[in-house]
C-alpha cells in the first residue's frame, strides 16, 4: 500500500474506515514501516519488549488501546 493510498483511506470523510479494516490493511507492512521510520528502531523494539521486573514500587502505565 502506498502512502498516497493510506492518506486517502485515513482522510476520506465520506467513508470512514472501520478500525478492524484499518489494522488489517496495515498488518503485513507495519514492522518494516516502523523499522524504516524510527531512529534506532532495533533498540526501541528491544527495550519495549522487555518484561517489567518484579517490584514493590507503584507503576504507572499508559494503555494506548492496541
Amino acid at each position: 500500500m502506498t502512502l498516497r493510498v493510506m492518506i486517502t483511506l485515513m482522510t476520506d470523510q465520506n467513508h470512514p474506515e472501520k478500525m478492524a479494516a484499518f489494522f488489517d490493511q496495515r498488518v503485513d507492512g507495519y514492522d518494516n514501516h516502523m523499522f524504516q521510520s524510527l531512529n534506532n528502531a532495533d533498540t526501541y523494539d528491544r527495550i519495549l519488549t522487555q518484561p517489567i521486573g518484579q517490584t514493590q514500587k507503584q507503576l504507572t502505565t499508559l494503555d494506548i488501546g492496541c
